[in-house]
């Protein structure tokens, strides 16, 4: 372990690992604490489904390979990863030393470490690690939600994209909290409480987080620069159902991912899925 250990640190070195000197925060920690959590969902058919849809959702908006993406917020590098195997240059940008060190791990198992750069540090600072119009497309993926200053977050990922540079940002639909509790969980008391709420607590790490409308973060984005694309949902079905054991069934599983791709962008579908995923682009 420790030779693998200290490979791995002299390839981070080699593929520009930038690491915070400051100590971690609460919010940090409970990222590091959280990660074995955070990849089992991964794994679970919700997991999968994210990954799924929201790839198919980017797909017609990159261009081609190579493009240079930045992942902020990316954690354990799963999109880095898929990025990377297209044939994208990614850079991995997140304050978890865990989740950073588990992604240059899955890098080197994907055998996609030349394509990934990894970086310790604030999607609200960007332009202390990279110059000023460096990437092509920018992640921001369920990340806003966590950030202090949600509106800095925004006006960092404008400053480190080039000119037309497309922005792609998932977080969770405020609107499927309510249908959440009265059609999962069948409690309507609490539906009721959540039809205006402004935050949510994250079963996975235990932090409280923001809840944004779609209209509120189109108009954030607006403020920073942004052009708005389209927006999609991401499963708009599968948090709905109750019954969590039947979407391991490989039969259902693949019938409910053919309803989810074929929902995702259809009106009024997209409105009520669990998360949103907004397409923007910065304005030349």
């Amino acid at each position: 372990m420790e030779i693998f250990d200290e490979a791995l640190a002299t390839f981070a070195e080699q593929c520009g690992y930038w690491k915070m000197d400051n100590q971690q925060s609460p919010i940090v920690e409970a990222f590091n604490q959280g990660m074995d959590a955070w990849k089992d969902n991964q794994q679970a058919p919700w997991g999968r489904l994210r990954y799924s849809i929201i790839q198919e959702n980017l797909r017609p908006h990159l261009g081609q390979a190579p493009q240079q993406i930045i992942d902020g917020g990316g954690g354990n590098g799963v999109e880095s990863i898929l990025l990377a195997q297209q044939g994208h240059y990614v850079t991995l940008v997140d304050f978890s030393t865990e989740m950073l060190a588990e992604a240059q791990r899955s890098a080197v198992e994907h055998q996609v470490e030349m394509r990934v750069k990894f970086h310790q540090g604030d999607v609200s600072e960007l332009l202390q690690i990279f110059p000023a119009n460096s990437f092509d497309v920018a992640l921001f993926h369920n990340v806003i939600q966590y950030t202090s200053d949600p509106q800095a977050a925004l006006d960092s990922i404008f400053a480190s994209l080039r000119p037309q540079g497309l922005l792609s940002l998932c977080t969770i639909n405020p609107h499927s909290e309510v249908y959440i509790h009265a059609l999962r969980e069948l409690d309507i008391t609490t539906a009721l409480d959540r039809v205006e709420a402004k935050t949510k607590n994250a079963n996975l790490f235990g932090l409280e987080h923001k809840l944004f409308a779609a209209e509120e973060l189109i108009q954030m984005l607006s403020t920073a620069g942004f052009k708005f694309v389209t927006q999609y949902g991401v499963r708009c079905i599968c948090d709905y159902i109750a019954n969590n054991e039947i979407k391991t069934e490989p039969e259902f599983f693949a019938q409910l991912e053919k309803l989810e791709m074929t929902l995702r962008n259809k009106y009024p579908y997209y409105l009520l899925a669990r998360i949103y995923q907004l397409i923007v682009q910065k304005e030349p």
